[in-house]
């Protein structure tokens, strides 16, 4: 017997899939995210010191994180052209 998504909701009231797990309120943990993200100033700027704070801390390794990123960028432009 498969088990429900939640115990109020079958599945997330956002994006209507059960992919992702329950997080909280009815939404998966991706919506619940993006929704916080949109309607809380204060998070999205506590979110953005942090990690421009610790991109200062570990420039090495934000390097490495960005070249990863602008290589799967290019790729996926060469796929697409």
């Amino acid at each position: 017997m498969k088990k429900q998504w939640s115990k109020k909701y079958k599945k997330c009231l956002k994006c209507k899939t059960t992919e992702n797990k329950h997080y909280a309120f009815g939404m998966c943990n991706i919506c619940y995210g993006r929704n916080r993200w949109k309607t809380k100033p204060d998070y999205r700027e506590n979110i953005k010191r942090l990690s421009y704070e610790w991109r200062e801390k570990h420039p090495e390794r934000w390097k490495v994180i960005q070249s990863k990123a602008i290589k799967k960028y290019m790729e996926k432009k060469k796929v697409t052209e």
